[in-house]
C-alpha cells in the first residue's frame, strides 16, 4: 500500500515533470480569451516567464514570476502556488486532481491582482482537462496555507523573516485591491477563512506588516486584525505556537515560547504549566538532548532553562 506521502511526493513529481516536458522553447500552457488575446507560461532556467499579448500577437506584457510554493492540502492533492514577490505581479496556483477521470488540473491565473476571467488554458504534453477557476473565493484554500507558512517565519519576538514578510505583504496588496471592487461585508467573508494564522504574529511582527503596506492594504490589515479577533487572542496560544515551531528546527523560537510563557502571570498556576506541557509535548518529544542543550545554552534564564528540561523529561506520559 502507498503512504499518503509517498502520494504527496509523486504528485508533486508529477508537478515537476509537467513543467519539465514543456522545455524553454514551448509554453507550459498557452492560454486564450473570447476577444483573442494570448497568455504564454513558459518554464525557464530563473523561473517562469509569462506573456501577454493582444490578439494580433503584439504589445507584450512580459511577467517574471521567480518563486514557486508547494503546499500539502490533505486530504486534497498538493497545490502549487507560483509568485513574485511585488505589487506588480503575476501568480498561478494549479491543483492536479490525479484520481479523477480524465485527470483535473483547477488553475487560477492573477495579473496585477486580478483573477483573470473567460479565458481557456491548454497544457502541451500530456492529456489534462483544465477547469479555471474564476472565483474570488477559489484562492481561499492556497491562500490560506500561504499565510500559514509565512507566519512560521519566525526570526525573534520582534520580526519575521524577510521572506515571509515579503508573503504577507503580497497577499494583503491583493485582499486591499479586491477590497475596492466589492462591498464590506464580501471582502470580510473573503479574509475570515483566509487570515485565521496571523494571530500567532505578535504586536511588533504586526507592526512589522504594516509598515510596508501601502495606505489602502493598511486598512485592509486592520480590518483583517478585527475580523481575527487579535487582540482578543490568548498569548499562550501564540507562545505554545512558537515553541512547536522546533518541529522545523528553529530554536529560537522555542526559546522565545518558553521565555514568554515563564514571565507570564500564568507560569505560577500548575493546571497552566501541565496545559502548555501537553500542548507542546510532540515537539519536546522530538528533541534530541543535543538540541535540548543548544536551545538552554543561551537565550534562557535559569528558572527557563530548568522548565524547558522537566518538561523534556517528562515528555513521555
Amino acid at each position: 500500500m502507498v503512504s499518503h506521502k509517498r502520494i504527496i511526493g509523486l504528485n508533486l513529481f508529477f508537478f515537476v515533470s509537467l513543467w519539465a516536458q514543456a522545455g524553454q522553447k514551448e509554453p507550459v500552457y498557452d492560454c486564450r480569451n473570447r476577444n483573442g488575446e494570448r497568455i504564454d507560461i513558459y518554464s525557464e532556467d530563473q523561473g517562469t516567464r509569462v506573456v501577454r499579448t493582444n490578439r494580433l500577437g503584439k504589445n507584450p506584457i512580459e511577467w517574471k514570476v521567480p518563486t514557486y510554493l508547494a503546499f500539502e492540502d490533505k486530504p486534497r492533492e498538493p497545490i502549487r502556488y507560483l509568485y513574485a514577490p511585488s505589487k506588480n505581479s503575476f501568480e498561478i496556483r494549479e491543483q492536479l486532481f490525479r484520481e479523477s477521470n480524465p485527470q483535473e488540473l483547477r488553475l487560477m491565473l492573477i495579473q496585477d491582482g486580478e483573477v483573470l476571467t473567460g479565458w481557456q488554458c491548454f497544457y502541451h504534453g500530456a492529456q489534462l482537462n483544465i477547469r479555471m477557476l474564476e472565483n474570488l473565493s477559489d484562492s481561499s484554500r492556497a491562500d490560506l496555507l500561504f499565510v500559514t507558512r509565512s507566519v512560521k517565519g519566525f526570526v525573534t519576538e520582534e520580526k519575521v523573516s524577510d521572506e515571509s514578510l515579503g508573503m504577507l505583504v503580497t497577499l494583503i496588496e491583493r485582499y486591499a485591491f479586491w477590497s475596492k471592487k466589492i462591498d464590506k461585508t464580501e471582502i470580510k467573508r473573503l479574509v475570515i477563512p483566509v487570515f485565521q494564522p496571523v494571530v500567532y504574529l505578535s504586536p511588533a511582527m504586526v507592526k512589522q506588516v504594516n509598515t510596508r503596506l501601502s495606505a489602502v492594504a493598511r486598512a485592509t490589515w486592520d480590518l483583517i486584525l478585527a475580523e481575527e479577533n487579535y487582540e482578543s487572542f490568548a498569548p499562550v496560544q501564540r507562545l505554545i505556537f512558537w515553541v512547536n515551531l522546533g518541529s522545523r528546527n528553529n530554536n529560537e523560537a522555542v526559546r522565545a515560547g518558553i521565555r514568554g510563557f515563564v514571565k507570564s502571570p500564568l507560569f505560577q498556576d500548575k493546571n497552566m504549566q501541565k496545559f502548555f506541557q501537553t500542548e507542546t509535548r510532540t515537539t519536546i518529544q522530538g528533541m534530541s538532548s543535543e538540541i535540548l542543550n543548544q536551545i538552554a545554552g543561551s537565550g534562557l534564564s535559569e528558572p527557563e532553562t530548568n522548565f524547558l528540561k522537566k518538561m523534556w523529561k517528562e515528555r513521555n506520559p
